[in-house]
Parts: structure tokens; C-alpha cells; sequence
């Protein structure tokens, strides 16, 4: 009996140890694996959940509404201290009440047969400034500051950016990495190569903020210039073919705001970016245009750079009630804002980025991927489908006559294939080509068809009202000569031209979809104002709803 108790004892003894050494190899074997996976993602938390909550991020590449708490996720709170390329400037930002320290950055001797390997705080003409990018830095990394480097040049972008790479582990504060990649309104200066400059960021050194600009230029009459859509999607385009993964911020001129609010804040929405408002001292500054930002993007979504006090203070003061002091255009086009959420798209996955809408505007770029309206409304008294397309010549193609366009259908009962759609089909085409017709309705729909031409406007824009009677169909359009500024918000009173269609009482009246869609890829569809209106008649009063 006492043998096989001690026998127990001696089991359960070498059973403890066994279980004790295997706890330790299982952590010996969790810590390294821990500092393997630390030493190659580069911290504990994955990349990718950095990226998407950056508030969990430490580095360059932290978003300054998390770093900067007094803030309080308000971009407009933010102080730059812009151009800061003299010791004097610095010692004042770093001392002063700034949050945000800008400098250009040239390699010295830019542009002559001195220059050197070597780049500096200055922008040109100023090519022999003694003052470094690395001393500028040295002194920068004793603050909590953050900091922006504007690149003038391409020249400075490598040599810059394997410097910032060496004092990585001494930069633990913001750093956005600035340059004009594309030319913008009235621009004579030629901008830094995009090309040169992704790839030397995407080498040595990803971990930012990208701050992305258009050169500008200036005009003693800006009242209709603006970034305009083909500028905007120029931008679009490279930040998806380089596959930008940084935190991105847009730059844009005060002067140029008024007629690009739509464009940039359809930029900003499909590329979950932010916008970044600065000022020039020989423009006339409009407090309205101000207002217009701050009354579109969100505060976290917006950053002023105004060297200006007036500005500063007005924006500082009304911020928050800036919808009191826009331009009167504004509130009208409220009236007539894209809602994204009441349309779906359908067609080949792969075509992704061919529908890219936002509160502002709709894009199209390909014929295999269209909208569909969520509701499906009943085809009552009256229904409207208002709106405005504006067609851009992308990839500088001929048009073809009756097919480079827009269709819009109605009483669509079948729209799963894009190439068999079905319903009353309203086209619209780039030359002014007008079509009312039915399309894939089947036998026992008789066919009916009616054409009609427009004048093309220099804008190739249209504003189109189609009109649901039951029995009847009319399609109503303005040809347009502007589509860019505030100003084309408002409508013309009297139509170009008018269609009207029987219907066949054959074809339906229950409830289907309306669909959008281009019938090539020759041109590329902006479209907005898109509002569908149903009006209930009755005997009393008239009811008009809005979706």
C-alpha cells in the first residue's frame, strides 16, 4: 500500500514538471514568435488595422487630428508656420504657437553647374542657402512639432527622402511629404515627376502622410477658373494605378475653390482623403469661398494654411455657422446634391473603380458596370428623372454618332445582363444625338422609336427632365455651355428640344428600376443634379415627393 502511494506521488511529482517545462517551451516559443512578427510588421498591431484606426498609429505617418488633441478633430484649428527656411522662421515656429512647420526643399545650387547632392530649406530663385534639410531636421526633432516638406523639385526628393529614412527612429512626430504632381488652373510652371516621386517615397520612405498638389498659376480674372474634372480625375487616376496606400491630403489654392467643390470633394470621398486649403498674398481672398469648404467637408476632413489674419479670424469665428454665410448658389445646388445611397451598382466586379459616386457627382467610365435606382416606384401621374451629364473626351477618341453617350431606362423588368437591358430606353449622345425607343421588350410589345438632334454646347453638357405619363413618355433637354462653376447650378428657362413617345399599352406598369448607363467607353460621364420626383395627382392638391 505505501509503495504504490509513494508510487503516485513520483508520477504526479514528474507530471508536474513535465507540464511546467511544457508551459515554458510554449511561451519560449510565443516570444519568439512575438519579436518575429514585431521585428517584420514593424509594432504589435497589423499594417493594414494601423492604417484604418489612426489612432492606434505612432510615427510619421499619425494623423495630426489624433497627435494634436487641443484640436479636437477640427482641421481648421491647426496653426501652420508656412515657408519656414531661415533659422530665424524656424526658432519662431518652434518656439511659437504653431502646430504644423512647412519648409521647400531644393538641393542647393538647384538649377546651376554648382548644384550638389546636397538639399536645403529654400525655394527658388534661392539656390545658395547654407541653411540644410538636415540641420532644418536636427533642431525640428528636439520639438513636438509636426512637420511638411515641400518639394519644388524632383531633384531633392531622393536624397531628402534617404535622410528623413536615417532619423526615422528620431522623427516620432507627423511628417507630410508635399508635391505638385500635376498642372493646375493657369499653371506655366511644370510640376515634379509623379512617377519619380512615388517610387523614391514607396523606397525609403512610406511611412507619411501624402500631401498632393496641381501647380497654379495666376489671372487678373479667376471668376470661372477652378480644378476642373479632368484635372481631378488625372489625380484620381495616379493615385490608383501607384496603388497609394498613405494617409492622403489634397492641396488646393483658395482662389481656384469656388468652381471645384464638387470635383474635389468627389476626390476626397472616393479616396478617403482630406483637403487642405492654403492662400496666396497676391490674391484677393473671398470669405464666401472660405465658407463654402468649411460648409461641404466635415472639420476633420478640411486644414487651412491662411497666412492671412483676416482669414483666420473669419474662419476661427464662423466655422461652425458656415452655411449662414455661403453664396446663394450653394444652397440651390443643395436642392439638387447626388444621394449615392439611393443607387446601386451592378455589372463585372473587375471594373471596380468604373462608378465612383459621391454626395457631389456620379462617374461612368465603362459600358459593362451601371446604377439602378433602389426604389422601384409604381409609374403613377407624374414621374420625373432630373439631372446632368457632362461628358469628357478621357482618352481624346471619336465620338460615334448614336452610341457614344448616356442611356437612361425606365420600366426596366430586366437588367441583370448590361448588354440585354430591358425597358424604355432614353439616350443621349455626345454629338447631341437624342433617342427614345423601347429595347429587348419582346414580341408582344409592338416597337416604337423617335430621334431628334441637339446643338452641342463647347462643354458637351446636358441637362435632361424625363417625364413618366403612363401612356406617354417625354424627354426634355437643355444643351448646356457650362458645367464647371457655381454659377451652372442655375437652370435655363426655356427647353432646346422636346420628345414625346406613345407608350404601347402593352408594356408594363408595375414597379421597376431606373438605370444609368454609357454605351461605350469613349467618354467618361460626370453626372449630378440626378433627382427622382413622383407627383400624385388628386382632385384636392398635388403632392411631390423626392428620392
Amino acid at each position: 500500500m505505501a509503495t504504490d502511494i509513494l508510487q503516485t506521488k513520483i508520477s504526479q511529482l514528474l507530471g508536474q514538471r513535465y507540464f511546467k517545462k511544457s508551459v515554458l517551451v510554449r511561451f519560449l516559443l510565443f516570444l519568439i514568435l512575438l519579436i518575429i512578427w514585431i521585428s517584420v510588421n514593424g509594432g504589435l498591431l497589423p499594417g493594414f488595422l494601423r492604417h484604418r484606426l489612426p489612432i492606434l498609429r505612432v510615427g510619421p505617418e499619425l494623423n495630426i487630428l489624433y497627435y494634436f488633441e487641443e484640436a479636437e478633430r477640427d482641421g481648421s484649428k491647426i496653426r501652420w508656420s508656412r515657408a519656414t527656411n531661415t533659422q530665424a522662421k524656424l526658432k519662431a515656429a518652434l518656439t511659437g504657437k504653431y502646430d504644423m512647420i512647412e519648409a521647400d526643399v531644393i538641393l542647393k545650387g538647384q538649377g546651376t553647374s554648382k548644384q550638389a547632392m546636397t538639399p536645403i530649406v529654400s525655394d527658388l530663385p534661392a539656390v545658395d542657402n547654407e541653411f540644410t534639410l538636415k540641420m532644418w531636421l536636427q533642431q525640428v526633432k528636439k520639438f513636438t512639432k509636426g512637420i511638411k516638406l515641400d518639394f519644388r523639385t524632383i531633384d531633392a526628393v531622393e536624397m531628402s527622402l534617404q535622410l528623413l529614412k536615417r532619423m526615422k527612429n528620431e522623427l516620432k512626430i507627423p511628417i507630410w511629404l508635399h508635391a505638385d504632381i500635376l498642372k493646375g488652373p493657369y499653371s506655366s510652371r511644370l510640376p515634379v515627376d509623379a512617377t519619380r516621386f512615388f517610387r523614391n517615397v514607396r523606397t525609403f520612405f512610406p511611412t507619411c502622410t501624402l500631401s498632393l498638389g496641381w501647380t497654379t498659376g495666376y489671372h487678373t480674372d479667376v471668376s470661372q477658373a477652378g480644378y476642373t474634372w479632368d484635372m481631378v480625375l488625372d489625380m484620381h487616376d495616379l493615385i490608383i494605378h501607384w496603388e497609394i496606400s498613405q494617409p492622403l491630403v489634397f492641396s488646393v489654392r483658395l482662389a481656384y475653390i469656388k468652381n471645384s467643390i464638387p470635383q474635389l470633394k468627389w476626390l476626397c470621398d472616393t479616396l478617403q482623403a482630406s483637403l487642405l486649403v492654403w492662400n496666396d498674398n497676391e490674391d484677393k481672398p473671398v470669405l464666401e469661398d472660405v465658407m463654402y469648404v468649411a460648409y461641404r467637408f466635415p472639420p476633420e476632413k478640411a486644414f487651412f494654411d491662411f497666412q492671412d489674419e483676416y482669414l483666420s479670424s473669419h474662419l476661427k469665428r464662423y466655422r461652425h455657422f458656415s452655411k449662414n454665410y455661403v453664396h446663394p448658389l450653394v444652397l440651390e445646388r443643395d436642392q439638387v446634391k447626388f444621394n449615392p445611397y439611393a443607387w446601386v451598382k451592378m455589372g463585372l466586379y473587375i471594373e471596380e473603380n468604373s462608378i465612383l459616386p459621391s454626395s457631389e457627382s456620379l462617374v461612368l467610365k465603362s459600358p459593362a458596370v451601371y446604377i439602378v435606382s433602389i426604389s422601384k416606384l409604381k409609374s403613377v401621374e407624374t414621374l420625373h428623372l432630373k439631372g446632368r451629364v457632362h461628358f469628357l473626351n478621357r482618352k481624346n477618341q471619336e465620338a460615334i454618332n448614336g452610341q457614344t453617350g448616356l442611356s437612361i431606362f425606365f420600366r426596366s423588368f430586366s437588367y441583370s445582363d448590361y448588354e440585354k437591358i430591358s425597358g424604355i430606353r432614353f439616350f443621349i449622345g455626345v454629338n447631341g444625338d437624342l433617342q427614345i425607343s423601347g429595347q429587348h421588350l419582346g414580341k408582344n410589345v409592338p416597337e416604337f422609336k423617335k430621334r431628334a438632334r441637339v446643338t452641342p454646347g463647347s462643354a458637351s453638357c446636358y441637362r435632361f427632365d424625363i417625364v413618366d405619363l403612363r401612356h406617354e413618355v417625354v424627354m426634355e433637354i437643355n444643351s448646356l455651355h457650362d458645367c464647371d462653376t457655381l454659377e451652372s447650378v442655375q437652370h435655363e428657362e426655356t427647353s432646346h428640344i422636346s420628345l414625346r413617345v406613345n407608350i404601347p399599352h402593352e408594356l408594363a406598369l408595375g414597379e421597376q428600376p431606373y438605370i444609368l448607363k454609357m454605351e461605350d467607353n469613349k467618354r467618361v460621364a460626370v453626372i449630378d443634379e440626378l433627382d427622382i420626383r413622383t407627383i400624385y395627382q388628386t382632385k384636392k392638391k398635388k403632392n411631390m415627393n423626392s428620392i
